[in-house]
């Protein structure tokens, strides 16, 4: 199986694991999935997106707790 994980920072999208080298295939299609909502991470499979998952931000998981 062929996947990169992305994790989106602001407007930059930081590789957090990849299989086989493949580091930056279809960034258009995960760049455009990523600003369709609030969408943080994405993990693909050849060209079809796996899963893809919102990430909590330190500030919310501080207000939930507060």
């Amino acid at each position: 199986m062929v996947y990169t994980v992305y994790d989106r920072q602001g407007d930059n999208f930081k590789v957090v694991s990849s299989r086989f080298g493949r580091l930056t295939f279809c960034l258009d299609k995960i760049k455009a999935l990523l600003d369709l909502g609030a969408v943080n991470g994405v993990v693909m499979q050849e060209d079809k997106v796996v899963c893809c998952w919102e990430l909590e931000s330190e500030q919310d998981s501080k207000k939930k707790g507060a």
